[in-house]
C-alpha cells in the first residue's frame, strides 16, 4: 500500500558500507576528497580520534602449571566527517566504515541518492577508494513513538501488549519508574538479516529524554548532529514512549566501483520498511502520522 505519513515518527537514518581497511591518504589526497565532498554540499569538514583499548589473554604451559598472560594494547582509530551547512547530512570515513548518516528525511529516494553521490564523488577524487572491496551494507532507521493525548503506547503496534517489553509486569506496581528492551532478529536469507530493538522508556516532566539508541548514538561531540523533534513531542500527557530501530544488513563482497548500489540498498530498504509496517497498528499510526496516498514510508 503505497503512502507516506506527514508526521513520520522517524528521526535518525544511517547506512553504512563496512570494507576493507580504508586507504592511508597523502595530505594532497586528503585536501582533494575535502573539496570533493565540498563539491556535495558537505562543506564542514570534522576529524575525530580517539583511543581503542584491545586487551588480548594468552595461555601457557609449563611443565608444573598454566599461566595466562594479559597484554594491553591501545591503537589510535581516526575518523573523518563531513557535514552540510546544517549539519542535518553527513559522510563519516573510518578505518573499515563508509557511512551516510541523516537526521532529517523526507523519503528514501532522496536520502539514497545523496549518499550514492557522495560516494561516487569520492570515487572520483581518489580512484583507490574504488578497490576497496565491500563486506556487510546496514541500513538503520530510528522511530520514537510517542503517544498522542489520549492514546497508550501499545495502541500504536499491531500486537498490542504482547510486543511492549513491559507488557508481563504488574500493573499495579509501585515502581519509582520502569525500562524495558526487547531485541529479536530474523536471518532472512543465507546472507541477509532484520534486527528490530523496541525500548519502554518513562516520560519524564511531560519529556522524551532519550531520542535514539545506543547502537547509533555518535559520542564525539566533533561529529554530533542535531535531531528534529517533533513539536508535539515537548508536552506529552502519556507515561511513556517508545524507541523503535529497524535495522537490515545484507553480507556482500564487491569492489566498490563494481556495487550495484541502488539495488543493494533498496533491497534492504524493502526489507526495513515491509517490516516497520507489520509491527504498527495501521488504523492508528494513519490517523495520528497522518498518512496520505503517495510515496513510502521510509
Amino acid at each position: 500500500m503505497p503512502g507516506r505519513f506527514k508526521k513520520a515518527p522517524l528521526i535518525y537514518v544511517t547506512a553504512r558500507i563496512r570494507t576493507t581497511p580504508l586507504p592511508q591518504l597523502s595530505s594532497d589526497q586528503t585536501a582533494i576528497v575535502q573539496q570533493a565532498m565540498m563539491k556535495c554540499g558537505l562543506v564542514v569538514s570534522e576529524t575525530s580520534q580517539s583511543q581503542v583499548l584491545d586487551i588480548t589473554q594468552v595461555a601457557t604451559i609449563s611443565s608444573s602449571d598454566q599461566k595466562i598472560e594479559t597484554s594491553q594494547l591501545t591503537t589510535s582509530v581516526q575518523r573523518h566527517g563531513f557535514f552540510n551547512v546544517g549539519r542535518t547530512e553527513c559522510l563519516i570515513l573510518a578505518h573499515d566504515t563508509i557511512e551516510w548518516r541523516a537526521s532529517t528525511y523526507s523519503k528514501y529516494g532522496t536520502f539514497a541518492h545523496s549518499f550514492e553521490k557522495a560516494i561516487q564523488a569520492l570515487l572520483n577524487a581518489v580512484d583507490v577508494f574504488g578497490c576497496l572491496v565491500t563486506q556487510e551494507f546496514i541500513l538503520s532507521y530510528a522511530d520514537v513513538i510517542a503517544p498522542k493525548q489520549g492514546r497508550s503506547l501499545n495502541e500504536y503496534f499491531k500486537a498490542s501488549d504482547k510486543i511492549l517489553p513491559l507488557s508481563f509486569l504488574d500493573k499495579d506496581t509501585n515502581d519509582v519508574q520502569q525500562v524495558g528492551l526487547v531485541q529479536i532478529t530474523r536471518v532472512t536469507a543465507p546472507k541477509e538479516k532484520i534486527s528490530v530493538s523496541l525500548e519502554q522508556l518513562p516520560v519524564k516532566e511531560r519529556k522524551i529524554q532519550k531520542y535514539l539508541p545506543e547502537a547509533l548514538r555518535e559520542l564525539d561531540n566533533n561529529f554530533s548532529m542535531p535531531l528534529h523533534p517533533q513539536k508535539e513531542w515537548s508536552d506529552l500527557d502519556s507515561n511513556d514512549y517508545g524507541l523503535l530501530m529497524t535495522q537490515a544488513g545484507l553480507l556482500k563482497n564487491t569492489t566498490l566501483k563494481e556495487l550495484e548500489f541502488s539495488s543493494t540498498f533498496k533491497r534492504l530498504h524493502n526489507l526495513t520498511s515491509d517490516t516497520f509496517r507489520l509491527l504498527i497498528n495501521r488504523p492508528v499510526c494513519n490517523e495520528d502520522w497522518e498518512y496520505e496516498n503517495s510515496e513510502g514510508v521510509h
